[in-house]
């Protein structure tokens, strides 16, 4: 009797554990490898919650509480000593997940909301059992944001390693470099947003100067095109131009020696190399070869929009507006590029061609031709596309400005364009000190009178109080002539206000103690945020 029960207890485990087992292969393994993330780790964690099943981090040395964060939302940490590596790193990760599908993000990285249900979905077995690559969302800054498509999401447990010292990538993809021919899953809704290359925290990490030197290294070894692109790229980004210049030719060289058939397969490639290079002709001042490079592109891909927009900044430079204007115009009009099917060849492109940037350089190339009704139009169609760039907003103060000082009547109150352009400085201006409130509550004054300064230009003159604001903070950071300039402008706007009075009088004690040579000496900080603030 006791041999039955143990039989049957040892069959129940077993049976336990296969439903265990079949369970975890429908379930999701989240693989990082970080390094002193603690501002991004809680929100890139955040966006997988109800997505993922277990979270997987390897940490590569962090100082700061990125392991601790870590820890605090559930991950299993593991240590690893770094060597340059990041396909090494990336592998160790893979190492320890125990769930049947792995989706890879870094931590300066979110997961769009609409992408768990289609993950979820590839894991319960609703679609093929293959890898997928993630639309990855690029954002550099206000309103200037690029796309491209990797492969993020994959079965475990199928021979899949990363190779590559950077810009590593599954193993399993033995994609050539810029080729189509075999290319990662599509998966609709997998989105992923990256903010780690804002300029702010490019600069703080020194990833230009690190990639560069991986990116040679790896070129010492062996030669491959795409890490010679990205080299050339990375170059001319550092301003080392003739040096970018050389790496970019060798890899046009070698596309282009391809046959009929495996050049026609590139020609997405080819184009962006060739624009590549005649960015960097430009930049050093060869013209005639940029327009050339640009010309051998449209004949590629005529409605390639990459190349048509770099065409038309080509003619607005060269001050053929008319023609310009025409070609932006075709750019906006023309219907957004599916580029998905492009995954294989890692290409980023600018999404801002989709929506706003050509209207913009529209408007700029109808400014000058003194056409302020065509900039009005241009402009107000592209009011709707958010986040706005600082490009669009000053283009559109411009032709405010431009519209307003043409005559009289000219300023067009019934105009429903021109409301909508108010309405739209109107709401950026107020987005500025909002922002600019909450840095500056965190003690980030620096960059909270950046916005303040912004939004005062977007209002024009900006009103008395934003003006006192404004002066406060530069009088903060011992900027005292701005500040006591400043706040006489404020006080043209607030004659009466007892406010403004109270640091007339502290801005008219501190001008005093500056220096024969006009240098700043700033009392402490009790005395200075005993200065009354107009609010």
């Amino acid at each position: 009797m006791a041999r039955k029960r143990a039989a049957k207890s040892q069959m129940k485990k077993r049976a336990q554990a296969r439903r265990a087992k079949t369970e975890k292969q429908h379930q999701i393994s989240l693989c990082m490898i970080v390094k002193n993330e603690e501002g991004f780790l809680p929100g890139c964690l955040d966006s997988v919650k109800g997505v993922v099943d277990e979270i997987i981090i390897v940490d590569t040395g962090s100082t700061d509480r990125t392991v601790e964060i870590a820890r605090q939302c559930g991950a299993k940490v593991y240590h690893y000593e770094w060597n340059d590596d990041f396909a090494a790193a990336r592998n160790e990760s893979l190492e320890h997940a125990t769930c049947g599908w792995i989706l890879v993000l870094d931590a300066d990285e979110r997961l769009d909301p609409a992408a768990g249900e289609a993950l979820k979905a590839v894991a319960r077995g609703s679609s093929p059992n293959a890898v997928y690559a993630a639309r990855i969302i690029n954002r550099s800054g206000s309103g200037n944001e690029t796309e491209h498509y990797f492969p993020r999401f994959f079965p475990n447990n199928a021979g899949i390693r990363y190779e590559g010292l950077i810009h590593e990538r599954p193993a399993s993809q033995t994609v050539e470099s810029f080729s189509a021919s075999r290319l990662p899953h599509r998966l609709k809704g997998f989105t992923v947003v990256h903010h780690g290359y804002q300029q702010d925290v490019v600069q703080g990490r020194d990833k230009m100067r690190r990639n560069i030197a991986l990116l040679e290294r790896i070129l010492e070894a062996q030669d491959n095109l795409y890490h010679r692109y990205k080299l050339g790229s990375m170059l001319l980004s550092a301003g080392r131009i003739s040096e970018a210049v050389s790496q970019i030719e060798r890899v046009l060289a070698a596309l282009e020696s391809m046959d009929e058939e495996a050049r026609r397969q590139v020609s997405v490639g080819r184009v962006d190399v060739l624009l590549l290079l005649a960015d960097a002709h430009e930049r050093q001042g060869s013209r005639a070869h940029a327009t050339q490079l640009v010309d051998r592109a449209l004949e590629i891909l005529p409605c390639s929009k990459e190349a048509l927009h770099q065409k038309a900044v080509q003619l607005f430079r060269d001050g053929r507006l008319e023609e310009a204007r025409d070609v932006f115009l075709a750019v906006a009009s023309s219907h957004p590029l599916d580029r998905a099917d492009t995954a294989g060849e890692q290409l980023v492109f600018d999404m801002s061609l989709d929506t706003w940037r050509p209207l913009t350089m529209a408007a700029r190339c109808s400014i000058r031709l003194g056409d302020t009704s065509a900039a009005v139009e241009a402009l107000a169609a592209a009011a709707g596309f958010a986040p706005r760039s600082d490009e669009y907003l000053e283009t559109v103060r411009e032709a405010l400005d431009r519209t307003c000082h043409s005559g009289p009547g000219v300023c067009g109150e019934d105009s429903p364009e021109l409301k909508r352009l108010r309405a739209v400085l109107d709401e950026e201006a107020a987005r500025k000190v909002a922002e600019g409130d909450r840095l500056f509550a965190g003690g980030d004054i620096a960059r909270a009178l950046e916005l303040y300064a912004g939004s005062a230009r977007l209002s024009g003159a900006g009103s008395g109080v934003l003006l006192a604001r404004i002066a406060s903070n530069q009088l903060r950071l011992g900027k005292i002539e701005e500040a006591f300039a400043t706040y006489l402008q404020a006080l043209r706007s607030l004659p009466g206000d007892v406010g403004s009075l109270n640091l007339l009088i502290e801005l008219t004690e501190a001008f005093k103690t500056l220096t024969v040579d006009g240098s700043a000496r700033v009392g402490g900080s009790a005395e200075i945020d005993a200065i009354p603030v107009a609010d």
